[in-house]
């Protein structure tokens, strides 16, 4: 590096796909006097090499900001990553609502005779179904709609976005029928409900994060105890002379 050249480490927050990497870099290679800017989806963090007369952290900050991501801390020397056990508590918490819900929903969906086993009207179990549903796609699935309503404010789509727009369009679709089953021209069946399609949905894909937060959390703690494991001084012998550094 030359004399005006710094390195600084970012952790960065809402990153999910390669999609969002891509953003990134994108957003912090377009501050001018970046030379270059490397994301690790991984690890959940950015590290940029700038020139100082040119730049400061504050305005890669701003960068990343803009592009719909938020910087949660950032340091001159590479920072070991932040733990996730927070992040994978939460999704923890709304995965395990999600599979609870959608056994149900999955049942009523896939499994016609049910109605009749159960003794009820396919209109109650309709009303049933959405019962059900509706939890897991405005708890369990509310981080979905956050990314993809970052990622529109920014003029821009990820995977938040598609599976927001898919799991919302039909449970809204079967809410219509459900509560309005004239429009369909005969009494509602599981056969027009979709709800079974935005519960499991939502249930396989928090299952995925969950466990890649559960992941990056063990990694992380055995890269902050190799951390500890470094000694804060060291001995060097320089021309016949101990020296500690």
């Amino acid at each position: 590096m030359t004399k005006d050249t710094t390195e600084v480490t970012l952790n960065l927050e809402g990153m999910h796909c390669a999609s969002c990497v891509a953003r990134v870099e994108k957003a912090l290679a377009g501050v001018p006097g970046v030379e270059q800017a490397l994301v690790n989806l991984a690890t959940r963090q950015a590290r940029v090499r700038y020139d100082a007369q040119r730049a400061a952290v504050k305005n890669l900050q701003s960068a990343v900001q803009e592009a719909g991501y938020e910087v949660t801390g950032w340091a001159l020397e590479a920072p070991p990553p932040v733990a996730p056990e927070v992040e994978a508590q939460n999704l923890k918490r709304r995965f395990l609502l999600a599979l609870i819900l959608s056994l149900p929903v999955f049942l009523g969906g896939m499994v016609p005779p049910l109605t009749a086993w159960l003794g009820v009207s396919p209109g109650f179990l309709a009303y049933l179904l959405l019962a059900f549903t509706t939890p897991v796609l405005f708890y369990s699935g509310a981080p979905f709609f956050r990314g993809a309503l970052s990622a529109a404010r920014h003029g821009a789509a990820n995977m938040d976005t598609l599976v927001a727009l898919g799991t919302s369009a039909a449970y809204f679709y079967s809410a219509w029928v459900t509560l309005w089953p004239q429009s369909l021209g005969h009494m509602v069946n599981t056969h027009d409900l979709y709800f079974d399609t935005t519960a499991m949905i939502i249930t396989f894909i928090m299952l995925g994060r969950w466990l890649e937060a559960r992941t990056r959390g063990r990694a992380s703690q055995a890269i902050r105890r190799l951390f500890a494991l470094s000694p804060p001084t060291a001995r060097i012998r320089r021309d016949g002379l101990e020296l500690e550094v």
